[in-house]
C-alpha cells in the first residue's frame, strides 16, 4: 500500500466509521429513539430479554465475592460489560432470588446448629463446653466480648463490675481507692 492509498478518505478512521454507519443504516438519531421507546435502557445499554449462560456466570462470580476486574479478566470481557450486566434489572432480580434461596437454606440449618450446640454443652471437655456457652451468649447479644476496650472509661468499667457483682449477689458493698 503506497502513501496515496493509505491517505485515501475511506481508510481514515473517522471517515471509515462514518462510511460503516451509513452502510449499516444506524445513526445517532436511531440510538436516541431506541432509548426513548424502551429498546435500550436509560444508560444506553441494549435491553436483555433473558439471562444467558455468560450472564449467569458473571452473576455467580460476583456473588462469590470476585471484583468486576477479576470477573472481566476471567471471562475475557471488559469491566464495563461486567458492570452493565450486574446492574441490569434481570440480573438484579436474579441476585435477589439467589439471596432469598441462601437465606432459606441458612434458616433451615438453624435446627442442626442448635443440636450441635446442645451436644457441645453435654460434652465432657470443659473448653468445648465454655466455647458453646460463649457462642450462645454472643448470639443472643448477652455478652459482647469483642468490645473495643480502649473506648471504655474507668467509670464504664466500674459500672459493669458493679452490675455483674449485684446481678450475682456475691458483693453487697464495694469500695474503690482513687490515687
Amino acid at each position: 500500500m503506497d502513501l496515496v492509498d493509505f491517505l485515501a478518505p475511506e481508510t481514515l478512521p473517522g471517515v471509515a466509521r462514518e462510511a460503516r454507519r451509513a452502510d449499516s443504516g444506524y445513526s445517532p438519531e436511531q440510538y436516541q429513539r431506541e432509548k426513548r421507546d424502551g429498546t435500550r435502557l436509560p444508560s444506553g445499554a441494549m435491553r436483555i430479554k433473558r439471562l444467558k449462560g455468560r450472564h449467569l456466570r458473571i452473576i455467580t462470580l460476583h456473588m462469590s465475592g470476585k471484583s468486576n476486574k477479576d470477573i472481566a479478566l476471567e471471562l475475557h470481557c471488559s469491566e464495563t460489560w461486567v458492570a452493565v450486566i450486574l446492574s441490569h434489572p434481570l440480573s438484579l432480580e436474579y441476585k435477589k432470588r439467589l439471596l432469598t434461596r441462601q437465606e432459606n437454606e441458612f434458616d433451615a440449618l438453624f435446627g442442626k446448629s442448635v443440636g450441635v450446640l446442645r451436644e457441645s454443652l453435654d460434652n465432657n471437655d470443659p473448653a468445648l463446653r465454655l466455647r458453646a456457652v460463649d457462642l450462645i451468649f454472643r448470639g443472643q447479644g448477652r455478652f459482647k466480648g469483642n468490645e473495643d476496650k480502649s473506648k471504655l472509661t474507668a467509670e464504664d468499667i466500674v459500672g459493669k463490675m458493679l452490675e455483674m457483682a449485684q446481678a450475682t449477689g456475691q458483693v453487697q458493698e464495694v469500695s474503690i481507692k482513687v490515687g
